[in-house]
């Protein structure tokens, strides 16, 4: 019998440490997580939004919602960079920053935070604010035509003109055929006017 009350007396007494050590633990320590003291007053979030803490003490921000996604294209041929701010993808929404470059291969992440995220995208080509004075049509229905690019770095018809090719000189006509890249449209309305008067 003594036996039997010895050990539930060492049971209890086991019971009553550990609930000491974990009492003074409490008490004693100053609110952390993974080794980063922070400040809980009342009425505080310990939890940061677009925040998580990973093993290594080092936040990992995810994009969230409201995070401004912004496309920077670059255009080889013009040599000009348009940045456009688009719908920020669903798929994308808490995803951290190395996910998002697994996810979007033909980007280049260029910035990252919760709050905005800059991919850019090589395009080879001309992009818009270039345009290309040629021809529309065939033999002899060819006439003068502008084309731009699009975003994509497209070609796209954008207007056609009633000149026929066959009314300027040869050289002219070659140049034409070929193309004539022109950069605005201040420059390519002064082009135009030698064309179209």
């Amino acid at each position: 019998m003594k036996t039997k009350s010895r050990k539930w007396y060492q049971a209890v007494a086991i019971v009553v440490l550990c609930i000491a050590f974990f009492m003074a633990g409490y008490f004693i320590q100053p609110y952390t997580i993974r080794g980063e003291s922070l400040p809980i007053e009342e009425g505080d979030s310990a939890i940061e939004p677009f925040a998580m803490y990973g093993t290594d003490t080092e936040e990992i921000e995810l994009i969230g919602a409201d995070t401004k996604f912004y496309l920077v294209r670059r255009y080889s041929g013009s040599n000009t960079v348009h940045i456009k701010e688009l719908p920020i993808p669903i798929e994308l929404i808490g995803m951290p920053q190395d996910a998002i470059t697994r996810a979007m291969p033909e980007y280049k992440l260029l910035s990252f935070s919760p709050e905005n995220i800059y991919m850019k995208q090589e395009i080879e080509g001309w992009g818009p604010g270039a345009y290309v004075l040629s021809v529309y049509g065939s033999g002899t229905g060819e006439s003068l035509a502008v084309y731009e690019f699009d975003e994509e770095g497209q070609r796209v018809l954008k207007e056609n003109f009633d000149t026929p090719i066959s009314s300027l000189p040869e050289a002219e006509q070659l140049n034409l055929r070929e193309g004539i890249i022109v950069m605005g449209e201040d420059e390519l309305y002064r082009i135009l006017e030698n064309y179209t008067s």
